[in-house]
């Protein structure tokens, strides 16, 4: 117990030495000086909007300079005759007895069968039969909108295998009335078309609008709530939306040095899986999915190696 009351003693004085020197130092008196300040001084700093992902978000969308949207009169007197035209989808006559209720089993496979008819068959029975919003129940009731063209939808490459765009028919009530309005729109011509439907942005193929519905704009807008992009509309935005995967032909194969795994069905050789995948019984989507595009990869290469032999 002496010793440290010893030691605290000594680090007292030595604080107490410390303050002597400086109170012995002479102090040097500065003139004041005046400091203008603004009131936006005091203000207190704006936090800046974050997304989820911490990544600040953009200015909000402002409107078209100069748009005048579509003359919705010149719409009316546009011609429908497809005869000699190569901007129109195919013709399509619903049959009356056709057996399907459009449910999710009853979906055809376009990427095997390619079919847009039976396509548009079961999406207008999935369509009738859920009526998602009440545009649609307005569309189906009106006796002026009838059904005239085959839905069809844009393609693009995955894996060497080229794939359709399918529309996304579950509970978004925009998705069906598109999807409505694609069979019984206007057909417009490519000048006339809108700027995402130009820059080949859009699920469907053709710019079709419906006058009355669709809030002014474009099917290929309309879905998935992006109307208020579409050109078509006078208080378009000058956001659009975000390039689509090309059209092109798939790249050629990559120059990267191959990693050791089992040779797959796409490199001509056998998918082979290991003890955990064959009894793990993974039935997810993405699962499902993977089968599914090394089945297709496999009847590609089939057909390869029978027009070889042939």
């Amino acid at each position: 117990m002496p010793r440290l009351k010893n030691a605290r003693s000594r680090k007292q004085e030595e604080r107490e030495d410390n303050l002597r020197i400086e109170d012995d130092e002479p102090t040097i008196t500065k003139p004041m000086e005046v400091i203008t300040t603004n009131a936006k001084d005091h203000e207190p700093p704006k936090k800046k909007t974050r997304s989820r992902r911490g990544i600040p978000r953009s200015n909000p969308p402002s409107p078209l300079s100069n748009n005048p949207g579509l003359n919705w009169e010149w719409v009316k007197t546009v011609d429908q005759d497809p005869t000699g035209k190569d901007y129109f989808p195919a013709p399509f006559d619903p049959p009356e007895d056709y057996r399907c209720n459009g449910l999710d089993i009853e979906k055809p496979n376009l990427d095997l069968s390619g079919d847009l008819r039976e396509y548009s068959i079961w999406v207008l029975a999935r369509i009738r039969r859920m009526r998602q919003s009440n545009a649609v129940a307005a569309m189906i009731a009106d006796p002026n909108v009838k059904i005239k063209w085959v839905i069809s939808v844009n393609t693009y490459w995955k894996n060497t295998v080229c794939h359709y765009r399918e529309i996304v028919l579950g509970g978004t009530g925009p998705n069906h009335e598109a999807a409505y309005a694609a069979m019984c729109g206007v057909v417009l011509p490519p000048e006339a078309w809108c700027e995402n439907c130009k820059a080949n942005k859009s699920v469907f193929t053709f710019c079709i609008v419906l006058p009355g519905y669709l809030t002014g704009a474009c099917v290929g807008c309309h879905l998935n709530h992006s109307g208020s992009r579409c050109s078509h509309r006078p208080d378009a935005k000058t956001r659009v939306r975000p390039t689509a995967i090309p059209l092109a032909a798939p790249l050629p194969p990559s120059t990267r040095k191959q990693s050791r795994k089992p040779p797959s069905v796409r490199d001509g050789g056998v998918q082979t899986l290991t003890r955990r995948q064959r009894t793990s019984g993974d039935t997810s989507k993405a699962t499902l999915r993977d089968l599914r595009e090394l089945m297709l990869a496999a009847l590609v290469r089939i057909d390869e190696l029978e027009r070889k032999l042939d």
